[in-house]
Formats: C-alpha cells, sequence, structure tokens
C-alpha cells in the first residue's frame, strides 16, 4: 500500500500486543464450567487421587498445585504431551503415554492406561491414568478431566507375589540362579534378586545379548545352538500370545569349578496386568543334584528364602483334613497383627482357613482342593480378618510342595493388596460422580448456546427495525441539522448493536463447529480504510496518530472474507485505541510466506499504550 493522507511511515513502538478478545471470553466461559466441577476438585483434593485438565485444541495442561508438587513441574504446560516427553520425564512406554492424550484429541469419551512416570524426587512411578472428556453443545471436546493413582507398590506386590511363587517351584530341583526380564521392554532387571551387572567384564542387559554372552562363555559347545534357538525373545513372546507359559530346555553349564554340568533351564512368562508388559523368571536348575540333597536342604534354604527374605505373607499348613498349621513367616504375623504363631494358632483354632473372611473360605477352600488333586499352583484372591477385627484384601498365591521328612505340604503367599482395592473403589466413585458432572456441564453448555442464539435472533428483528427507520427518516430533506445528526447517531448506535450480536453468533457458531468463511476478491487497502473510518474519529478524540503499512504486495486482489478480517482487525485496533492516551496505533501488513496461489499474511497491531501480558 502506497503511502498517503492515512498511511504514515512505520514507527517501532514497545509493544506488540496480540489481542484475543473472542479467546478471552472462550475463556471465562470455560472458567464457569470449570466451577460447576467444584465438587469433584474438592474430591481430588482430599483422596490420594492426583488430577490434571488437558485442553486438546490449545494442547494446554493444567495441574493442581499438588499434582505439579509431586511431578516437579509448572501448574500449566504449553505444547502437551511433547514438552514433557522432551523433558524426559516419561520413564516408560512413550508411545503409549503421547497416544493417551492423541484419544482425547480424537474427542474420545474416556480411556485408561498405566504408565511410568519420573516424579520430582527423581524415583520412578506406575501411575494408572483415567480420562474423561468435556463437551460443547456441538459435542465438541472442551477439555478432558485426568485422575492419576500410584500403583507402584501394589505392582511390586503383585510381581513379587507372581516371580515368587515360580521360584519357589524351582527349589523342587534346586537352582544355580534365576533372572527376572522384561521381555516386551528386551531389560534384564534383576538376577538373583541383585542389579543385573554380574559379569564383571560386560554390561549388556538385553535378553539376546545376555542369552549370546551365556552361550560364548559358559553353554557347552554341542548345545549352544538349541541353547539359542529356546533363549529367542521373538519365539518367546510368540509362545506367549499362543498361550504357552512355560518352556523348559536342557543344556550343559560351565559350573563355578569350572566343569560342565547337567542343568535344566525354565522360562516362566506371565504378564503384568498393571500395563500389559511380558514379563519372564528364568530358572537355572542344578540336575545334578539328588533329590535325596535336595530335600535335606529344603528346610533350611527354601524356609528362610521364602519366609525371611520374601515380603509379604507366607503360610506352611499340612496337606491333611483340618490344614493345620506347619510354619509361618514374621511378615504374616506382622500383616495380621499378631505377635507370634502361637497366638496366631489360638485365634485360627487349629485351622489355616478359619482366617478368611467367612463369605471366602469356601472359595477358598475349593480352590486349594483343586490344586492339590490336580497338583498344580493355585491363585484365589479374598479377604482375611486381622486380630483387631479389620478386613484385609490379599493375592493368595499357592502350590503343593513336599518338606525335608517327605511330607505334602502347602506353601502359600499372601500380598496385602488392601490400599490397591480401596484406591479402586475411590477410583469408581469418583468417576460415578464425576460423569453426572459432565452431564450437567454439556447441558449447562448447550442451553447457553440455545440462549444466545435465540436472544441474538430475537434481539436482531426490532434493531433491524431501528436501522431502516433511522434511514427513512434520514432521506427526509425537511430535516434540521440537529434532528439529522441525533437520527445518524441512532442509526450508527443500532449497526454497532448489530454488529455486537454477530459476535455473539460467531461464539455460538464457533463452539457448534459451523462457522464459515466467504471466499470473495477483495482489496486489502479497501479494508485498511474500512478500519481507519470506524477508528479515526475515536483516536481523534483521544489526539492518537493512526499509522496503517501494507507491503506492495499485498495491494493485489486478494481473495478471502473480508468482513470476518475487519472484525478482528476492528477489535485489535478499538482495543489499543481504548488503551492507548497518547501516542500512536499502528496497524501493518507484512507477507509470511508466498505458495502458487496462496498467501501467509501476518497482522500485528503496536501502540503506545498499556498493552498485555504474555498471558493476557
Amino acid at each position: 500500500m502506497k503511502s498517503g493522507p492515512i498511511w504514515k511511515n512505520t514507527v517501532n513502538t514497545e509493544k506488540m500486543p496480540y489481542d484475543n478478545d473472542k479467546t478471552n471470553r472462550l475463556e471465562n466461559e470455560n472458567a464457569e464450567l470449570k466451577n460447576r466441577l467444584e465438587d469433584q476438585e474438592i474430591i481430588f483434593r482430599q483422596s490420594n487421587i492426583l488430577a490434571a485438565r488437558y485442553y486438546p485444541a490449545t494442547r494446554r495442561i493444567v495441574f493442581p498445585s499438588k499434582t505439579a508438587e509431586v511431578f516437579g513441574v509448572e501448574t500449566v504446560m504449553e505444547n502437551f504431551p511433547d514438552s514433557y516427553v522432551e523433558k524426559d520425564y516419561v520413564a516408560g512406554n512413550v508411545k503409549q503415554f503421547v497416544d493417551f492424550y492423541e484419544s482425547i484429541r480424537r474427542g474420545e469419551p474416556t480411556g485408561r492406561n498405566s504408565t511410568e512416570i519420573r516424579i520430582a524426587s527423581g524415583e520412578v512411578r506406575l501411575f494408572n491414568r483415567i480420562f474423561t472428556t468435556i463437551y460443547d453443545a456441538g459435542h465438541n471436546p472442551l477439555y478432558a478431566v485426568i485422575s492419576l493413582v500410584d500403583i507402584t507398590e501394589q505392582r511390586e506386590q503383585f510381581l513379587n507375589a507372581e516371580k515368587w511363587a515360580y521360584i519357589s517351584r524351582s527349589l523342587k530341583e534346586g537352582n544355580i540362579h534365576y533372572y527376572d526380564y522384561n521381555m516386551t521392554q528386551d531389560v534384564l532387571e534383576r538376577i538373583d534378586g541383585n542389579s543385573p551387572s554380574i559379569y564383571p567384564d560386560r554390561n549388556e542387559r538385553s535378553f539376546t545379548g545376555v542369552a549370546r554372552y551365556v552361550v560364548d562363555n559358559i553353554i557347552h559347545p554341542d548345545d549352544r545352538d538349541e541353547y539359542l534357538r529356546i533363549f529367542d525373545r521373538k519365539t518367546l513372546l510368540l509362545l506367549f500370545e499362543r498361550g504357552q507359559m512355560e518352556i523348559v530346555t536342557e543344556h550343559r553349564r560351565l559350573d563355578n569349578e569350572g566343569h560342565y554340568i547337567h542343568a535344566q533351564g525354565v522360562i516362566q512368562l506371565y504378564s503384568d496386568p498393571f500395563n500389559g508388559d511380558v514379563l519372564a523368571v528364568v530358572v537355572i536348575r542344578d540336575m545334578e543334584k539328588t533329590i535325596a540333597q535336595w530335600k535335606s536342604q529344603l528346610n533350611e534354604e527354601a524356609r528362610e528364602l521364602l519366609t525371611d527374605s520374601m515380603p509379604g505373607g507366607i503360610v506352611f499348613i499340612y496337606n491333611r483334613p483340618g490344614y493345620p498349621f506347619y510354619s509361618v513367616n514374621r511378615g504374616l504375623l506382622d500383616y495380621l497383627g499378631y505377635e507370634n504363631r502361637e497366638e496366631l494358632e489360638q485365634a485360627a483354632q487349629g485351622y489355616a482357613f478359619n482366617l478368611v473372611h467367612p463369605d471366602d473360605r469356601r472359595r477358598v477352600e475349593d480352590s486349594v482342593a483343586e490344586a492339590l488333586t490336580q497338583g498344580d499352583f493355585y491363585r484365589v484372591d479374598h479377604r482375611v480378618l486381622r486380630k483387631d477385627g479389620t478386613v484385609m484384601h490379599v493375592i493368595h498365591r499357592g502350590h503343593k510342595s513336599v518338606d525335608h521328612e517327605g511330607r505334602e505340604i502347602l506353601i502359600g503367599l499372601l500380598a496385602d493388596v488392601t490400599e490397591l482395592v480401596k484406591l479402586q473403589e475411590e477410583q469408581k466413585a469418583h468417576e460415578k460422580k464425576l460423569q453426572i458432572a459432565v452431564k450437567a456441564a454439556e447441558e449447562a453448555a448447550r442451553l447457553k448456546s440455545v440462549f444466545l442464539a435465540n436472544m441474538s435472533h430475537e434481539i436482531r428483528t426490532p434493531m433491524n427495525g431501528v436501522v431502516g427507520f433511522a434511514e427513512l427518516a434520514l432521506d427526509d430533506n425537511t430535516l434540521s441539522e440537529k434532528t439529522r445528526t441525533y437520527l445518524n447517531s441512532i442509526r450508527l448506535s443500532a449497526a454497532e448493536l448489530l454488529e455486537i450480536l454477530d459476535d455473539i453468533l460467531d461464539i455460538t457458531n464457533i463452539e457448534a463447529g459451523k462457522m464459515k468463511l466467504d471466499e470473495t476478491e477483495f482489496h486489502l487497502p479497501d479494508v485498511f480504510k474500512q478500519c481507519e473510518a470506524a477508528c479515526g474519529a475515536k483516536a481523534g478524540e483521544k489526539d492518537i496518530d493512526l499509522y496503517f503499512y501494507s507491503e506492495q504486495e499485498l495491494e493485489k486482489i486478494l481473495i478471502g472474507d473480508p468482513a470476518k478480517l475487519r472484525q478482528v482487525l476492528l477489535h485489535l485496533l478499538s482495543n489499543a485505541v481504548k488503551f492507548t492516551n497518547c501516542g500512536i496505533v499502528k496497524l501493518s501488513a507484512t507477507v509470511v510466506s508466498l505458495h502458487d496461489d496462496r498467501i501467509d499474511v501476518r497482522f500485528e497491531v503496536r501502540d503506545t499504550g498499556i498493552g498485555m501480558n504474555e498471558e493476557q
């Protein structure tokens, strides 16, 4: 645009506010919806559940102070979840973490998964995440309420129960050592209960890498091909998918003295129910040992391992009518609140299952009886009664074995999951209340949109009448100048009110996803002149200079929606004039990029007024 009486030279000023009046209004309306969830916010603060609110349109997440403190982040994060991933806070499956928020962006009503996250202390914790989406009247996602529950301890107790059940069975034959693998992540997590740095000259943690190292350094040359065929990660994952949970192989391997011995490798596969990962316990058994040797060591080694070292409650009972106690560990006594075994036996009246909640007792007895008949493991989740009468929820694992005298016994392991059950019950109650709040918020959004649309249409009819009659009256040549001035003011004021109604309708259309843009030819200088005409009088009253500038490329005929463009620019200009007491207000248009049939333009408004901060 060439310079003229209106278009003045560019002047650099201090601030370039980007007015987002409509966005601010929408955020205020969202704030009203947030207030409707006040009860749910109170529930979050009173429970062990952490919370967050995610806005898919802007990719912004808002954490309450409690949640932000736990994760060591700001209460508001932009460009989420990418900004969170970039900071390396996600310790588990990154794709699974990102997909959770992509589900929100797709408008799904609810979803859940489990993810390992590094919290403020640097510790990695496993969180169960659930979102529920709140929609506007047009069923477009406004934001999602996210709850997070730390299930790290519950997962550890569960996995310990599963793992030690498999390890204890291996003690029948005697074992050299065992490995804990995460097959999904391809990581060696523990060996013999210790960190995986088992070979001084190698720091290998992948399943395939460790297997290759063992083959090259420990396995007999004639058994290496078969060993690698069995100890193949892809093959084992495929077998797991087909339902084969236990794989056994025999081979020869070097012992600590450098001699080859016959050994057996047992790979037990199982699933982590908290995140779906496939886990494996690999137990290496010494087949050279005799049954007699193993039986002589069971009472000392197995009981020491399973009763003194194992966290949780372990009970040994005889496999005969009445199931009297054989032995119990300190963990079980502590869990149930008894000082010693004698006190526990007295409370149970010699029958171990008297400690089980009466409503669950028959189910536990049937599970144990079936395991004894089939000679297999059993699992049953049930409740037990503590000494003080309170109820404890447990995961109960067990199997049949023999003691050093050859007597059949049952080895049972109890993992306390009371807190997990409590959290699950709290979460279910929270989800139910949240669903009620979601329906209320959606109904409020719908009624608001209906009211705005009806109000705008009802007011538009009489306002059009005011404009029309004012224009007819102005056609009368006999009017005095004073009367004509009054009528012209009425016409202009009515026209401004009609524009406000258009803005209200625009808001409802945006929320309903029905905003349409015209594609007509126009000249940008004409739009600038219209803006100058609308704001010039007010600027003149305040002795403010208006500057307009556009690059020459923009003087060509453009195709777009000049009315919507003018509407946005007038909002920015009028706001700048309103908050500027002296100096200048400048509107400029510059070319960002050119394509074959497209031009990207940047519009900026600068003023010497108070401006806006970044948040506004």
